[in-house]
């Protein structure tokens, strides 16, 4: 007796991993040599190190970079080494510093900026350019308006230049150089309506926009007035707004990737901070928190957002732009800049630092992800030829197997009727069923991201960066930080509830 074949053989279609889609980067844009000065005193704790051979010494981490560790000893001298030569336990300290941007070697901050005059302006009527900036006027003006504005301009870069937190500001796109236009208060209230929304009786008195790459200011916002069919600039006009906005442009490369209390933070304590005739005062910085305080923000109650939410993923949705929102962001990098970690701006460069990293991170897994994809969309539609082959073999097969268990069925029936061996049908060699395919294996970096959705970076970002501000400090210990830190100069800080 012969034995009839078993028919379930079917192989399935591989459906594809996240339906083939390509990983994008997501972001919500919210609006539009010298020698290194190491810092005196180490910013990180003296501790025991330990050797890999169990030697011990006394010293503080002074940076972490590739495979070298710096380490300040107690009697001064710079001991270099390499991790591996570090104990267990000091690979997993230096770990826990890079997380929280405790790793790099810190800059002092300056006392003041300057810059160096007069400005080197060349052009006439409606368009200049100095070493940074190209300028365009919709009216036409002389060389004394743009040799003033371009004080305020060319010491605003030189100034985020020169400050140690790593903001390194260069023209958007690609550009030579960074680009204002100066316009009437008609049409710029008209131009900008179609960027953002303007609340009745708001005065806008200047804007960035990312996507023109552009600062536009309107005259009267910076104290110009029109004379003999030209406009002037008047030397003792206020330029706080003027300062505010050129920050906006200087960190056109981080505006995707920080908060907006940062964003506006930094433009709003660029323009606390004393500024006259392209020089910039940091050292009286202070004295221009408590200036802008009783002028802009003359009675103010000095709220500032629970620490809780300054990496909130929904910044976008918590910010009003009320004056409350800009006041907190002031504070809030008035404190980081000036007065946390020994008030050398340790903190925010630690922040973007660790930003930075994690936007390199991501962009960086997002390249191996769609590589990834493309490699394994080749191996799946060459799986898929693969399955249609087998199946469309199996169907095949399905009709012989049907013959020939038939001509079984009728061999066992002659056998049974005592037919000569002879004369029974031919029955033939019994069918086989090409090999199946080898099992498709989806790489691991695949099965990290199911979905093929988007990642969002700013979360990512903010995420990772938070620990650098918090410096391994709960919400509640951060309030009293930062209270205490107000009270000593002075001033009462409140805290909102988080959100």
């Amino acid at each position: 007796m012969r034995i009839l074949f078993d028919q379930n053989f079917w192989v399935k279609r591989f459906a594809g991993f996240g339906g083939g889609c390509w990983v994008v980067l997501w972001v919500v844009l919210v609006m539009e040599g010298g020698m290194m000065v190491v810092v005196a005193q180490e910013k990180n704790p003296l501790r025991e190190w330990t050797s890999s051979q169990g030697k011990t010494v006394q010293a503080s981490l002074v940076s972490f970079e590739g495979s070298e560790v710096k380490l300040r000893l107690k009697n001064g001298r710079l001991l270099v080494v390499q991790p591996d030569q570090l104990s267990a336990g000091d690979r997993g300290y230096l770990d826990k510093m890079k997380k929280v941007g405790r790793d790099f070697e810190a800059k002092e901050m300056p006392e003041e900026t300057r810059i160096e005059l007069p400005v080197v302006v060349e052009g006439r009527d409606f368009e200049f350019k100095t070493p940074h900036f190209i300028f365009v006027s919709e009216s036409k003006v002389g060389k004394s308006f743009i040799s003033e504005a371009a004080k305020v301009f060319e010491g605003t870069y030189q100034a985020i230049v020169q400050l140690p937190l790593g903001l390194n500001p260069r023209p958007p796109g690609g550009d030579v150089k960074f680009r204002a236009r100066f316009m009437y208060a008609s049409s710029f209230q008209q131009e900008i309506a179609n960027y953002i929304t303007v609340e009745p009786g708001m005065k806008v008195a200047g804007v960035y926009l990312p996507k023109r790459k552009k600062i536009w200011v309107p005259y009267d916002s910076i104290g110009a007035v029109e004379k003999g069919g030209q406009m002037t600039l008047r030397r003792t006009s206020d330029t706080s707004t003027l300062i505010h906005e050129i920050t906006h442009q200087m960190m056109h490369d981080w505006l995707v990737l920080t908060p907006l209390w940062f964003t506006e933070g930094m433009a709003e304590y660029m323009a606390s901070v004393p500024y006259q005739n392209g020089r910039f005062e940091f050292k009286n910085s202070t004295r221009g928190l408590k200036e802008r305080l009783k002028g802009k923000y003359a009675g103010m109650t000095l709220r500032m957002i629970s620490p809780d939410d300054l990496s909130d993923p929904d910044d976008e949705g918590a910010w009003k732009g009320t004056m409350e929102d800009y006041l907190s962001a002031m504070l809030w990098v008035h404190y980081f800049v000036r007065m946390d970690r020994g008030g050398q701006g340790e903190a925010v460069a630690a922040y973007l630092k660790l930003m930075g990293r994690a936007k390199t991170d991501t962009n960086l897994y997002i390249d191996e992800y769609n590589a990834a994809v493309k490699e394994f969309e080749v191996k799946r539609e060459k799986f898929n030829r693969e399955v249609d082959a087998y199946n469309a073999a199996g169907k095949t097969l399905l009709e012989e197997r049907k013959a020939y268990n038939e001509r079984i069925k009728k061999y066992n029936q002659q056998v049974a009727d005592g037919v000569a061996e002879g004369e029974r049908i031919e029955v033939g060699e019994k069918p086989t069923m090409m090999q199946a395919p080898k099992k498709l294996v989806v790489p691991e970096i695949l099965k990290t991201n199911t979905d093929g959705g988007p990642i969002d970076v700013f979360a990512i970002a903010n995420a990772r960066a938070k620990p650098a501000l918090m410096s391994e400090r709960d919400a509640k210990k951060m309030r009293e930080d930062v209270g205490a830190a107000y009270a000593e100069i002075g001033l009462k800080v409140f805290f909102a509830e988080p959100r």
